[in-house]
Protein backbone atom coordinates (compact mmCIF):
# COMPACT_ATOMS: atom_id res chain seq x y z
CA UNK A 1 0.00 0.00 0.00
CA UNK A 2 1.34 3.44 -1.42
CA UNK A 3 1.41 6.07 1.53
CA UNK A 4 0.78 9.78 -0.43
CA UNK A 5 1.82 12.61 1.97
CA UNK A 6 -0.42 15.49 1.45
CA UNK A 7 0.16 18.71 3.30
CA UNK A 8 -2.41 20.83 4.01
CA UNK A 9 0.53 23.72 4.00
CA UNK A 10 -0.40 23.53 -0.01
CA UNK A 11 -4.06 24.37 0.06
CA UNK A 12 -4.41 26.21 3.44
CA UNK A 13 -1.09 28.21 3.64
CA UNK A 14 -2.34 30.52 6.22
CA UNK A 15 -4.04 28.14 8.55
CA UNK A 16 -2.25 26.76 11.23
CA UNK A 17 -3.86 23.60 13.16
CA UNK A 18 -7.28 25.08 12.24
CA UNK A 19 -6.67 28.29 13.28
CA UNK A 20 -6.22 31.20 10.73
CA UNK A 21 -2.64 32.94 10.67
CA UNK A 22 -3.69 36.25 9.42
CA UNK A 23 0.52 37.75 9.23
CA UNK A 24 1.70 34.39 7.56
CA UNK A 25 1.26 36.06 3.54
CA UNK A 26 3.55 38.61 4.76
CA UNK A 27 5.64 36.29 6.73
CA UNK A 28 5.64 34.20 3.20
CA UNK A 29 7.18 36.89 1.28
CA UNK A 30 9.60 37.95 3.67
CA UNK A 31 11.10 34.63 3.23
CA UNK A 32 11.15 35.29 -0.30
CA UNK A 33 13.25 38.61 -0.30
CA UNK A 34 15.40 37.42 2.27
CA UNK A 35 16.50 34.45 -0.24
CA UNK A 36 16.72 36.88 -3.29
CA UNK A 37 19.00 38.91 -0.80
CA UNK A 38 21.24 36.03 -0.03
CA UNK A 39 21.27 34.75 -3.72
CA UNK A 40 22.47 38.48 -4.50
CA UNK A 41 25.09 38.71 -2.33
CA UNK A 42 26.64 35.43 -2.76
CA UNK A 43 26.54 36.57 -6.74
CA UNK A 44 28.52 39.44 -6.08
CA UNK A 45 31.88 38.50 -6.87
CA UNK A 46 30.41 36.48 -9.91
CA UNK A 47 28.84 39.85 -11.09
CA UNK A 48 31.84 41.63 -10.46
CA UNK A 49 34.35 39.18 -12.43
CA UNK A 50 32.20 39.74 -15.17
CA UNK A 51 32.31 43.26 -15.17
CA UNK A 52 35.96 43.44 -15.18
CA UNK A 53 36.09 40.89 -17.93
CA UNK A 54 33.26 42.93 -20.03
CA UNK A 55 35.55 46.13 -19.46
CA UNK A 56 38.58 44.75 -20.16
CA UNK A 57 37.42 43.56 -23.54
CA UNK A 58 35.17 46.33 -24.68
CA UNK A 59 37.04 49.49 -22.54
CA UNK A 60 40.46 50.50 -22.55
CA UNK A 61 41.66 52.18 -19.73
CA UNK A 62 44.87 53.86 -19.21
CA UNK A 63 47.10 56.05 -17.08
CA UNK A 64 47.70 59.94 -17.52
CA UNK A 65 48.42 63.04 -15.80
CA UNK A 66 47.10 66.48 -15.20
CA UNK A 67 49.04 69.28 -17.68
CA UNK A 68 48.79 73.27 -16.85
CA UNK A 69 49.98 75.48 -19.04
CA UNK A 70 53.33 76.88 -17.75
CA UNK A 71 54.96 80.29 -18.06
CA UNK A 72 58.23 80.68 -17.05
CA UNK A 73 58.86 84.38 -15.98
CA UNK A 74 62.06 85.84 -17.20
CA UNK A 75 63.91 88.56 -15.01
CA UNK A 76 62.91 91.97 -17.44
CA UNK A 77 66.50 93.75 -15.49
CA UNK A 78 69.70 93.13 -14.32
CA UNK A 79 70.59 92.91 -10.33
CA UNK A 80 69.90 91.32 -7.13
CA UNK A 81 67.21 89.47 -5.69
CA UNK A 82 66.47 91.77 -3.16
CA UNK A 83 62.94 89.72 -1.76
CA UNK A 84 60.99 87.34 -2.99
CA UNK A 85 57.26 87.59 -3.24
CA UNK A 86 55.29 84.58 -3.64
CA UNK A 87 55.45 81.11 -2.34
CA UNK A 88 55.16 77.67 -3.54
CA UNK A 89 51.53 76.45 -4.95
CA UNK A 90 50.55 80.40 -3.80
CA UNK A 91 47.39 81.53 -6.06
CA UNK A 92 48.49 84.52 -8.27
CA UNK A 93 47.06 87.31 -10.39
CA UNK A 94 48.22 89.14 -13.50
CA UNK A 95 50.69 92.13 -12.39
CA UNK A 96 51.22 90.58 -9.10
CA UNK A 97 55.16 91.29 -8.03
CA UNK A 98 56.92 87.76 -7.91
CA UNK A 99 60.29 88.80 -7.13
CA UNK A 100 61.62 92.01 -6.37
CA UNK A 101 64.87 93.16 -7.72
CA UNK A 102 67.68 95.58 -6.47
CA UNK A 103 70.32 97.23 -8.73
CA UNK A 104 72.95 99.38 -6.39
CA UNK A 105 74.34 101.17 -9.61
CA UNK A 106 71.16 102.15 -10.67
CA UNK A 107 70.38 103.71 -7.35
CA UNK A 108 73.51 105.26 -7.14
CA UNK A 109 73.31 107.00 -10.22
CA UNK A 110 69.38 108.22 -8.90
CA UNK A 111 71.17 110.13 -6.15
CA UNK A 112 73.51 111.10 -7.82
CA UNK A 113 71.24 113.08 -10.22
CA UNK A 114 68.96 114.12 -7.57
CA UNK A 115 71.91 116.00 -6.27
CA UNK A 116 72.95 117.60 -9.44
CA UNK A 117 69.20 118.81 -10.02
CA UNK A 118 69.27 119.99 -6.23
CA UNK A 119 72.22 122.28 -7.45
CA UNK A 120 70.40 123.23 -9.96
CA UNK A 121 67.38 124.43 -8.53
CA UNK A 122 69.74 127.09 -6.51
CA UNK A 123 70.94 128.34 -9.54
CA UNK A 124 67.48 129.08 -10.41
CA UNK A 125 65.20 131.36 -9.63
CA UNK A 126 61.90 129.99 -11.16
CA UNK A 127 61.59 126.36 -12.48
CA UNK A 128 57.96 126.73 -13.48
CA UNK A 129 57.89 125.38 -16.98
CA UNK A 130 61.38 123.54 -16.45
CA UNK A 131 59.53 120.02 -15.58
CA UNK A 132 56.63 121.60 -18.10
CA UNK A 133 58.85 121.51 -21.11
CA UNK A 134 60.27 117.69 -20.11
CA UNK A 135 56.93 116.39 -19.83
CA UNK A 136 55.10 118.00 -23.11
CA UNK A 137 58.39 116.54 -24.43
CA UNK A 138 57.49 113.18 -23.56
CA UNK A 139 53.66 114.00 -24.28
CA UNK A 140 54.86 114.93 -27.63
CA UNK A 141 57.07 111.91 -28.86
CA UNK A 142 53.97 109.93 -27.75
CA UNK A 143 51.39 111.61 -29.96
CA UNK A 144 53.53 111.41 -32.36
CA UNK A 145 54.37 107.74 -32.09
CA UNK A 146 50.22 107.67 -32.61
CA UNK A 147 50.36 109.88 -35.05
CA UNK A 148 52.35 107.40 -37.24
CA UNK A 149 50.36 104.09 -36.27
CA UNK A 150 47.46 105.93 -37.49
CA UNK A 151 49.07 106.91 -40.66
CA UNK A 152 49.94 103.15 -41.07
CA UNK A 153 46.20 102.22 -40.12
CA UNK A 154 44.44 104.55 -42.63
CA UNK A 155 47.04 103.30 -45.61
CA UNK A 156 45.99 99.59 -44.82
CA UNK A 157 42.23 100.43 -44.46
CA UNK A 158 42.64 101.97 -47.53
CA UNK A 159 44.50 99.13 -49.17
CA UNK A 160 41.64 96.45 -48.07
CA UNK A 161 39.10 98.94 -49.46
CA UNK A 162 41.16 98.88 -53.04
CA UNK A 163 40.35 94.83 -52.67
CA UNK A 164 36.98 94.95 -51.73
CA UNK A 165 37.53 93.61 -48.09
CA UNK A 166 36.62 97.37 -46.53
CA UNK A 167 33.88 99.51 -46.51
CA UNK A 168 33.89 103.52 -47.16
CA UNK A 169 32.48 104.28 -43.35
CA UNK A 170 35.92 102.53 -42.19
CA UNK A 171 38.27 104.18 -44.35
CA UNK A 172 36.43 107.53 -43.36
CA UNK A 173 36.83 106.49 -39.52
CA UNK A 174 40.42 105.75 -40.27
CA UNK A 175 40.79 109.08 -41.61
CA UNK A 176 39.19 110.61 -38.59
CA UNK A 177 41.56 108.98 -35.99
CA UNK A 178 44.49 109.98 -38.13
CA UNK A 179 43.10 113.81 -37.94
CA UNK A 180 42.90 113.05 -34.62
CA UNK A 181 46.16 112.24 -33.97
CA UNK A 182 47.60 114.66 -36.39
CA UNK A 183 45.32 117.49 -34.10
CA UNK A 184 46.76 116.22 -30.53
CA UNK A 185 50.33 116.21 -32.08
CA UNK A 186 50.14 119.50 -33.61
CA UNK A 187 48.69 120.72 -30.15
CA UNK A 188 51.73 119.63 -27.97
CA UNK A 189 54.10 121.31 -30.27
CA UNK A 190 52.12 124.62 -30.07
CA UNK A 191 52.43 123.43 -25.91
CA UNK A 192 56.06 123.44 -25.91
CA UNK A 193 56.54 126.01 -28.04
CA UNK A 194 54.53 128.45 -25.80
CA UNK A 195 56.39 126.30 -22.79
CA UNK A 196 59.72 127.43 -24.19
CA UNK A 197 58.80 131.03 -24.89
CA UNK A 198 57.62 131.53 -21.19
CA UNK A 199 61.01 130.26 -20.43
CA UNK A 200 62.92 133.27 -22.51
CA UNK A 201 60.79 135.77 -20.96
CA UNK A 202 61.44 134.69 -17.69
CA UNK A 203 65.16 135.80 -18.05
CA UNK A 204 66.12 132.27 -16.87
CA UNK A 205 69.99 130.89 -17.28
CA UNK A 206 69.38 129.16 -20.34
CA UNK A 207 72.38 126.89 -19.60
CA UNK A 208 71.22 125.83 -15.93
CA UNK A 209 68.06 125.69 -17.54
CA UNK A 210 69.06 123.10 -20.64
CA UNK A 211 71.16 120.99 -18.11
CA UNK A 212 67.80 120.66 -15.41
CA UNK A 213 65.99 119.72 -18.88
CA UNK A 214 68.16 117.34 -19.68
CA UNK A 215 68.56 116.03 -15.90
CA UNK A 216 64.72 115.67 -15.28
CA UNK A 217 64.65 113.70 -18.45
CA UNK A 218 67.68 111.10 -17.14
CA UNK A 219 65.75 110.96 -13.72
CA UNK A 220 62.25 109.84 -15.94
CA UNK A 221 63.97 107.30 -17.36
CA UNK A 222 66.05 105.50 -13.55
CA UNK A 223 62.93 106.22 -12.31
CA UNK A 224 60.99 103.70 -14.86
CA UNK A 225 64.35 101.81 -14.61
CA UNK A 226 63.73 100.70 -11.20
CA UNK A 227 60.34 100.18 -11.87
CA UNK A 228 61.26 97.20 -13.75
CA UNK A 229 63.04 95.69 -11.26
CA UNK A 230 59.85 94.54 -9.44
CA UNK A 231 59.59 91.49 -11.91
CA UNK A 232 55.60 90.83 -12.40
CA UNK A 233 53.50 87.77 -13.67
CA UNK A 234 52.22 87.80 -16.91
CA UNK A 235 49.26 85.93 -16.19
CA UNK A 236 47.17 84.33 -13.06
CA UNK A 237 47.74 80.89 -12.02
CA UNK A 238 49.71 79.28 -9.33
CA UNK A 239 53.18 79.74 -8.41
CA UNK A 240 54.99 76.11 -9.45
CA UNK A 241 58.59 76.77 -8.75
CA UNK A 242 61.04 79.43 -7.57
CA UNK A 243 64.11 79.60 -9.51
CA UNK A 244 66.39 81.91 -8.14
CA UNK A 245 67.18 82.47 -4.23
CA UNK A 246 67.76 86.04 -2.31
CA UNK A 247 70.71 87.95 -3.21
CA UNK A 248 71.63 86.14 -6.48
CA UNK A 249 72.54 87.91 -9.63
CA UNK A 250 70.67 87.34 -12.40
CA UNK A 251 70.84 89.03 -15.89
CA UNK A 252 68.35 89.78 -18.56
CA UNK A 253 65.72 87.19 -19.42
CA UNK A 254 66.67 84.71 -16.22
CA UNK A 255 64.24 82.55 -15.25
CA UNK A 256 63.10 83.47 -12.12
CA UNK A 257 59.54 81.61 -11.45
CA UNK A 258 57.13 79.12 -13.35
CA UNK A 259 53.71 79.79 -12.99
CA UNK A 260 50.82 77.22 -14.14
CA UNK A 261 47.74 78.32 -15.81
CA UNK A 262 44.77 76.79 -14.27
CA UNK A 263 41.95 78.42 -16.81
CA UNK A 264 44.63 75.98 -19.14
CA UNK A 265 44.50 72.63 -18.55
CA UNK A 266 45.13 69.35 -20.48
CA UNK A 267 45.71 65.67 -20.13
CA UNK A 268 48.69 63.71 -21.20
CA UNK A 269 47.57 60.05 -21.73
CA UNK A 270 50.25 57.50 -21.91
CA UNK A 271 48.83 55.10 -24.13
CA UNK A 272 50.03 51.13 -24.59
CA UNK A 273 51.23 50.91 -27.87
CA UNK A 274 49.09 48.17 -28.53
CA UNK A 275 46.10 50.27 -28.41
CA UNK A 276 47.38 52.21 -31.04
CA UNK A 277 43.95 51.76 -32.60
CA UNK A 278 42.36 54.56 -30.23
CA UNK A 279 44.86 57.33 -30.75
CA UNK A 280 42.15 59.04 -32.84
CA UNK A 281 42.14 62.21 -32.70
CA UNK A 282 39.00 64.25 -31.77
CA UNK A 283 38.28 60.41 -30.29
CA UNK A 284 35.88 60.84 -27.17
CA UNK A 285 37.31 60.19 -23.90
CA UNK A 286 36.35 60.08 -20.48
CA UNK A 287 38.84 61.09 -17.90
CA UNK A 288 38.30 60.09 -13.68
CA UNK A 289 40.01 62.19 -11.44
CA UNK A 290 41.13 60.81 -8.29
CA UNK A 291 38.48 61.90 -6.41
CA UNK A 292 36.11 59.67 -9.13
CA UNK A 293 34.67 62.76 -11.10
CA UNK A 294 34.77 62.00 -14.40
CA UNK A 295 35.09 64.25 -17.14
CA UNK A 296 34.27 64.40 -20.92
CA UNK A 297 37.56 64.80 -23.06
CA UNK A 298 38.72 65.26 -26.65
CA UNK A 299 41.80 63.96 -28.35
CA UNK A 300 43.62 66.97 -29.79
CA UNK A 301 46.95 65.80 -30.12
CA UNK A 302 47.62 62.95 -32.56
CA UNK A 303 50.86 60.32 -31.74
CA UNK A 304 53.93 62.05 -32.54
CA UNK A 305 56.75 60.67 -29.90
CA UNK A 306 56.88 57.74 -27.24
CA UNK A 307 57.83 58.23 -23.84
CA UNK A 308 58.84 56.28 -21.15
CA UNK A 309 55.98 55.34 -19.03
CA UNK A 310 56.87 57.03 -15.52
CA UNK A 311 57.33 55.06 -13.00
CA UNK A 312 54.38 56.21 -10.44
CA UNK A 313 51.84 55.27 -13.06
CA UNK A 314 52.96 51.74 -13.96
CA UNK A 315 50.65 49.34 -12.44
CA UNK A 316 52.72 46.68 -12.58
CA UNK A 317 56.80 45.56 -12.86
CA UNK A 318 55.67 43.53 -16.00
CA UNK A 319 54.45 45.69 -19.08
CA UNK A 320 56.04 48.51 -21.88
CA UNK A 321 58.48 50.54 -20.61
CA UNK A 322 57.28 52.94 -23.45
CA UNK A 323 53.69 54.58 -23.99
CA UNK A 324 52.71 56.39 -26.88
CA UNK A 325 51.64 60.11 -25.59
CA UNK A 326 48.97 61.42 -26.84
CA UNK A 327 47.33 65.47 -25.69
CA UNK A 328 43.28 64.91 -24.59
CA UNK A 329 41.45 68.63 -24.26
CA UNK A 330 38.77 68.92 -21.16
CA UNK A 331 35.29 69.56 -22.35
CA UNK A 332 34.55 70.57 -18.55
CA UNK A 333 36.31 72.00 -15.50
CA UNK A 334 38.66 70.61 -12.82
CA UNK A 335 37.67 71.45 -9.28
CA UNK A 336 40.24 74.47 -8.10
CA UNK A 337 41.51 71.92 -5.77
CA UNK A 338 42.51 69.30 -8.18
CA UNK A 339 44.53 71.11 -10.42
CA UNK A 340 47.66 69.95 -10.07
CA UNK A 341 50.61 69.34 -12.19
CA UNK A 342 51.18 65.86 -12.80
CA UNK A 343 48.04 64.83 -11.06
CA UNK A 344 47.36 61.02 -12.15
CA UNK A 345 44.30 60.16 -13.53
CA UNK A 346 42.36 57.77 -15.64
CA UNK A 347 41.76 57.66 -19.17
CA UNK A 348 38.74 55.13 -20.52
CA UNK A 349 38.94 54.88 -24.04
CA UNK A 350 35.39 52.96 -24.74
CA UNK A 351 35.25 50.57 -27.63
CA UNK A 352 35.88 51.48 -31.78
Amino acid sequence: MKVTYISPKENRPAVEEGVSVLYAPSKRNAYQLRWYLILFLVSLPVLYFLYNLVFYFFVVEVSGVLSTNRIVVKSSARGHVKTIDVDYWQEINKNDVVISLDDSALNNELSIIHEKKKLLRTRIQQLKYIDEIAAIRSQLRVTQRKKDRRKIEKKEVQALLDLGAATHAEVQNAQMRYDSAVQNNLSMQRELIKAQNQLLKQNYNLDSARQMIDITQKEFQLERELKQLNQQSPSSGKILDILVSEGEFVSLGTPLVVVSKNDDIKVTVFLNPKYIAYAKKDSHVVITLPNGVAIQGIVTLTPGVTKKLPRELATSLIGPQTAIVLGVELEGNVPPELAIENLPVKVNFGWL
